[in-house]
Parts: structure tokens; C-alpha cells; sequence
């Protein structure tokens, strides 16, 4: 049976646990608490105040390790890539180093703003286009004096 007696050691456990990503239930056990517990702990911030703020602040920095390795993960596979087996009638005969475009283009995304991926239509005037579908169900546009022009978004 876990204990649901809160202690400082075992919040430190606990805490400890958490900022290593590891899940709440396994944390949890780790402290010696049920998970149940914990949840009900960072619920009644009367009687066991700012333990939600350590639950949250440990899960903020197991996220931003997580991230981290993910995203050295993707540069990885995007500039170094990875080798892949070659099979020649069931027998690998050599291997062939492949790389992630996705990753690549996704990483460039992320760092520099050029590479978003957003388009907007706007009439001439900057303002809405409006369109009128006619009876033989041909669509016709209608909007400032201008027309409408396609504007890539940088931001």
C-alpha cells in the first residue's frame, strides 16, 4: 500500500521524477505515493499550497528536455540521415544513407520565419472577395475595382 502522507523527501522524489520525464504514475510510485494523491494534492491548494506550482514548473522542464532531444533527434536524421539495409534475395549486400527532407524543411520552420508555409487572399483593397456562384454553377468573382491578389505572409 503507498503512502498518502505527504513528505519533503518524497516530494523530492517526486519532483525529481518528473523533471527526468518520467510519467506521473511511475513518479508517483517512486515516491512511495498514489498517483491519486498527487492529483488531489495539486487540487487543494489550501491545505498543500504551491505543490501544483513544483508539479508544473518539474513538467515545464521535463518538456523542455523532451523537446530538446527531439529536435537534436531531427537534425540529426535531416543532416547526418541514417543507413538503411540493402537486400539483395533476402541478404543484406550493403547499406544506403538516407536523409529527412520533412525534417529538414520542419527545422528550417522553426528557425527562420521565411519558410512558413501561409497564404492569404485578399481583395485588391485588402478587404474580403466576395463570390457569387450563377445558376449554371459557374463562379463568378466580385470585389474591389482591383481584383483580388495572392500575398504570402512572412510572419
Amino acid at each position: 500500500m503507498r503512502v498518502t502522507v505527504r513528505s519533503d523527501e518524497a516530494d523530492e522524489r517526486l519532483i525529481a521524477a518528473l523533471k527526468a520525464a518520467v510519467p506521473m504514475n511511475k513518479a508517483a510510485e517512486a515516491a512511495g505515493y498514489a498517483r491519486a494523491s498527487v492529483y488531489r494534492w495539486m487540487r487543494d491548494e489550501q491545505n498543500h499550497p504551491g505543490f501544483s506550482e513544483k508539479i508544473e514548473e518539474a513538467r515545464e522542464i521535463a518538456r523542455m528536455w523532451i523537446l530538446d532531444d527531439a529536435l537534436e533527434a531531427a537534425h540529426k536524421r535531416a543532416t547526418e540521415g541514417w543507413l538503411e539495409p540493402v537486400f539483395y534475395e533476402g541478404e543484406v549486400c550493403g547499406y544506403k544513407r538516407r536523409f529527412s527532407d520533412t525534417l529538414l524543411l520542419a527545422l528550417l520552420k522553426r528557425h527562420d520565419r521565411g519558410f512558413i508555409d501561409r497564404m492569404a487572399l485578399e481583395g485588391g483593397d485588402g478587404g474580403p472577395i466576395q463570390v457569387v456562384v450563377n445558376k449554371g454553377g459557374a463562379a463568378a468573382r466580385t470585389d474591389s475595382e482591383t481584383g483580388p491578389r495572392l500575398v504570402h505572409s512572412k510572419t
